[in-house]
């Protein structure tokens, strides 16, 4: 097993293989999950792709684009018959590796406990007020819940919406 190098690249079926698979996953934004998109991920260095002999893909994760130049840490997904072996720590690690420059600004939502634990052995913090250090615009997207107005007062945030745990990463 290897991380596909940054000056590598994969067959498009590869692409189309694995964003089915992450579109697959119930914790994952599907909409914005397109072969096209991963890939160009991984061109710009915002995604990194751990792969077997023959470059079948086994995990993966991105750093989405943010507001501000803020990344978003997400899509970390491992082949399910891999899960509790450690290499979603193994990604985690890989992509803030790479994604190295000399300060980082990046956050993520999840309430996968495999997700929070690879993301803490990473270097992030949980934040439960997920106001600061970002504003609600980079945590909560469109919500078929409740209106727009109405978000910093709803009722499911640190309940039972999606956005339970916060986490957060400056690196100098």
């Amino acid at each position: 097993m290897r991380f596909l190098a940054e000056n590598e690249s994969l067959p498009w079926c590869s692409w189309q293989k694995l964003a089915v698979n992450l579109s697959a996953e119930p914790k994952i934004m599907g909409s914005r999950v397109t072969a096209a998109e991963l890939r160009k991920l991984f061109k710009r260095g915002q995604a990194v792709v751990y792969v077997e002999e023959g470059n079948d893909v086994i995990g993966f994760m991105a750093a989405w684009d943010g507001p501000d130049g803020v990344l978003e840490l997400g899509s970390i997904w491992v082949r399910s018959e891999l899960r509790g072996q450690g290499l979603g720590n193994t990604v985690a690690l890989e992509l803030i590796r790479r994604l190295g420059t000399n300060r980082i600004r990046s956050f993520a939502i999840t309430t996968n406990p495999a997700c929070v634990a690879a993301l803490k052995k990473a270097g992030m913090q949980v934040h439960l007020d997920w106001i600061t250090p970002f504003s609600w615009g980079a945590t909560c997207g469109p919500c078929d819940v409740v209106r727009e107005e109405n978000k910093l007062n709803c009722s499911r945030r640190n309940n039972d919406c999606i956005l339970l745990i916060f986490l957060e990463s400056i690196k100098d």
